[in-house]
């Protein structure tokens, strides 16, 4: 019975979940979230938190100012069914105001409907007053819910899904709400199977309500079976860590690889290596949202380490849990300072771009970046892979439009219109002459056969192919295979500049090269010819490894500052600046990166890459380029401005 009940589950799985594409927007839409598991000090379980003799919003408004004042921005708090179940329109009332008070200090609520939990003798909660805690017991008076007299009885379910559904219903579209966490830690109790059941009804009848919000429950205990489920089921990623930094990044990289957003919805046990030092710049450099657990510290007496009670002695060791004491001042002032930072530091940073087309694979991953000011808008032209890297497809192009180059919309795609395209075209570069947009791209899939192609639009959306295409590859010679990619075509000294990326005859080696055509050019096959019969910069520096590629250029006066990726994709890719008088023969600006990969966690460990410098109407100049911290498992595009002096560009803001 219970083989089959998994397989009835394995097949729900799929319906109603939000796709990898819509759950990737809705997370690119929220700041880095951090914040914390909420229950007031006043109370000793979410019974009194909820309760009629004991819900204290001004208790929760000062409290939630200790939030605000550190910035964190959201809180997951556990729903009690018993007072819903004795008066529905008074817990909704009361819910309502919680939200209220939430939403004036910025901060946003992830509800959980039932929890598994308990910590004394209470299986069943009781509404009322709910007593005084056993001073030196940890969380003695938790009680689950619905309750496991409740959860046993499927007769009276009914009475758990008018709850569910009732909630949702009434905020399924409120934007108080942050996301719908379903069942905390199902199965943490004697009842398993009956955990099962319910929770397998709680995703079907929030699938019913169809919120806007997304929906979740938590991965806790390492077992597959649930794992598979939850996984399978939630919109977004959750899981709850109490581990040291390293078993947590074996966690996060566990939940990152199945492809969509991730939060650690229960974290910080000092005495288990679980620290704020530790984890909370991990969380924030791998975009993963954290929820530590507890705030001020209080009647439940989460200072004290699982398991504690009033026979063990008086506790002398490290809080296990919470921020503050009861007295609202910091259990380590360091910790306090450390999230104001980390917080200030992740909303100023997301300030800036990072775009991630997930419209191919379900989650970010976008290359090769190039952009132009076309009429009132940017255009960004960037490189797409296969859907779901089916073999039958290759590289596309994507297209997105802004208006201030740090969001982006797409709002096209240039697919296959050709044989010479039928494997794959990627790595666009665009030029915009008398009032049309001229894109140059590769085609892929070809090896030494890849060439230049040129299509031209006036509207920089729809674009018609040059009838000579492809336009430019070298002949196979002493220096390259033949092969052309990576082009990036600019005037300079009454010229047009087409740079490339090519290999050496072994096909190892990845340099450049450049040929020309006349000022006057329609860009056809027959205008462009080598200016350089050799690679004009090729890998020499360490950093440089075995490939120089992307070139980028940037026309300042008399002087070309030819920005390029030194080094292949992930080994790490970073960014060097070479600098020419003639378009032909170039010298390195520096022997170091000009942007390297960012460090260990960070968004670009694994790169910082192929190139673009883009100068706008107002003479600002900006690079764009690709990064990624998962070794190429995703891409995102990103861009910083660049500032001159006495002749030298330089990064005004370091990520």
């Amino acid at each position: 019975m219970f083989a089959a009940l998994l397989i009835a589950m394995s097949v729900f799985a799929q319906e109603g979940r939000w796709s990898k594409e819509r759950v990737w927007t809705w997370y690119r839409e929220q700041p880095w979230l951090c914040g914390v598991n909420y229950i007031p000090a006043n109370a000793v379980n979410y019974t009194a938190m909820w309760d009629k003799t004991s819900f204290s919003p001004k208790v929760i408004d000062k409290e939630l100012q200790l939030m605000e004042d550190m910035g964190m921005n959201c809180v997951r708090v556990v729903l009690q069914h018993a007072v819903y179940a004795d008066d529905a329109k008074y817990f909704l009332r009361t819910f309502d105001k919680f939200l209220d008070i939430c939403s004036r200090h910025g901060i946003r609520v992830m509800p959980i409907f039932f929890d598994d939990c308990t910590f004394g003798v209470n299986t069943d909660p009781v509404i009322g007053h709910q007593g005084e805690p056993v001073v030196g017991w940890y969380a003695w008076a938790w009680s689950p819910s619905p309750g496991y007299t409740i959860l046993a009885d499927e007769r009276q379910h009914v009475k758990l899904e008018k709850y569910v559904t009732d909630v949702m219903r009434r905020y399924a579209n409120d934007k108080r709400i942050l996301a719908w966490d379903l069942y905390n830690e199902p199965t943490n109790s004697r009842l398993k199977n009956y955990s099962w059941v319910l929770l397998r009804k709680v995703f079907r009848w929030a699938r019913s309500v169809n919120p806007s919000q997304p929906i979740t429950s938590g991965l806790w205990n390492g077992n597959k079976e649930l794992d598979d489920f939850l996984s399978d089921n939630s919109d977004f990623i959750t899981f709850h860590c109490y581990s040291n930094k390293e078993r947590t990044q074996q966690e996060v990289l566990r939940m990152t690889e199945k492809g969509r957003p991730v939060v650690c919805t229960e974290w910080m046990n000092r005495p288990m290596g679980s620290t704020f030092a530790d984890i909370l710049p991990m969380f924030c450099q791998s975009n993963i949202g954290c929820m530590a657990w507890g705030l001020v510290n209080g009647k439940t007496q989460t200072h004290l380490p699982w398991g504690h009670r009033p026979e063990n002695g008086e506790y002398k060791g490290k809080w296990q849990h919470d921020i503050f004491k009861g007295d609202f001042t910091p259990y380590d002032p360091a910790e306090v300072e450390l999230i104001k930072t980390t917080i200030a530091n992740r909303n100023a940073a997301d300030s800036s771009m990072k775009y991630g087309d997930t419209s191919r694979l379900g989650r970010p991953y976008s290359k090769d970046p190039h952009v132009v000011r076309f009429g009132d808008r940017y255009l960004m032209y960037y490189s797409i892979p296969p859907h779901n890297w089916n073999k039958n497809e290759g590289w596309n192009i994507g297209i997105a439009e802004s208006s201030d180059l740090i969001k982006w919309n797409k709002v096209n795609e240039i697919t296959p219109a050709a044989d010479y395209e039928l494997r794959g075209l990627c790595a666009p570069c665009a030029l915009v002459r008398d009032g049309e947009v001229h894109l140059f791209y590769q085609t892929y899939g070809n090896r030494r056969h890849d060439a230049i192609c040129h299509a031209v639009s006036k509207d920089g959306i729809t674009f018609v192919r040059d009838a000579t295409n492809p336009i430019f590859r070298p002949d196979e010679s002493a220096w390259s295979c033949g092969r052309a990619i990576d082009a990036e075509v600019v005037k300079f000294r009454g010229k047009y500049f087409l740079y490339f990326a090519t290999r050496d005859p072994e096909f190892k080696i990845q340099k450049l090269g450049v040929a020309v055509a006349d000022k006057d050019s329609d860009f056809s096959r027959s205008s462009w010819h080598l200016a350089a019969d050799e690679s004009i910069l090729y890998p020499v520096l360490d950093w440089e490894g075995e490939c120089i590629e992307g070139p980028s250029v940037y026309v300042k006066g008399k002087t070309m500052y030819m920005f390029y990726a030194g080094s292949y994709n992930n080994a790490p890719q970073q960014i060097g600046v070479a600098v020419s008088k003639d378009g032909v023969h170039f010298k390195r600006m520096s022997a170091v990166p000009f942007k390297p990969n960012g460090r260990e966690g960070e968004w670009n460990s694994s790169e910082s890459g192929h190139p673009h410098i883009f100068k706008d109407t107002d003479g600002k100049t900006y690079l764009f380029y690709q990064g990624n911290n998962d070794n190429g498992k995703t891409w995102l595009l990103t861009q910083e401005e660049v500032g001159w002096k006495k002749g030298k560009p330089y990064l005004k803001r370091a990520k």
